[in-house]
């Protein structure tokens, strides 16, 4: 079981890591959506060759039995090793998309000035000095509601920690 303090700390490396979350969660999608993957052209293009006189390059030419049955053989392992890629994008994608939601979800139960000032330090990776002027609050007060917000979230995330919810860091 996780202390209170363990669990803040893991509760704010989890809001410094949001930016590069989202970047990840970007990347993932975009291979998801566009896996790279072997097609069976270029599988067959590059099995098309016969050998030529020792010594010079191999030729286009007659595919032998042996060479046919390689190629099936890559194929399938060329499908298997595309679909076994595309999985481990998604698996990845879908964990890293609940954690954010979760996160994103946590914040939004803050109130309204917690949740301005946890947004503007750790979501959009505004300086402290930054936020007093956009948020036209003091040092302290940003300070405090930081200090509450971050209370308010570790809270949260132990609730669910002890209803047995798998947490993810």
């Amino acid at each position: 079981m996780l202390s209170t303090q363990e669990v803040r700390e893991h509760v704010i490396e989890l809001l410094k890591s949001y930016p590069s979350m989202i970047q990840k969660i970007a990347l993932l999608r975009h291979e998801w959506e566009n896996p790279a993957q072997i097609t069976d052209s270029e599988m067959l293009s590059a099995m098309t060759f016969a050998k030529g006189e020792p010594g010079s390059r191999p030729v286009p030419g007659h595919i032998s039995d042996k060479t046919y049955h390689i190629a099936v053989n890559y194929h399938s392992q060329a499908v298997y090793q595309n679909k076994h890629q595309i999985e481990e994008i998604e698996s990845e994608l879908e964990r890293m998309e609940k954690k954010m939601y979760r996160l994103e979800y946590c914040v939004s139960q803050l109130p309204k000035e917690q949740q301005a000032v946890i947004q503007g330090l750790y979501f959009e990776s505004v300086d402290q000095k930054q936020l007093i002027t956009k948020l036209c609050l003091s040092e302290s007060t940003i300070r405090r509601y930081r200090d509450k917000g971050l209370n308010a979230l570790t809270e949260m995330y132990l609730t669910l920690i002890n209803a047995g919810v798998v947490i993810e860091w």
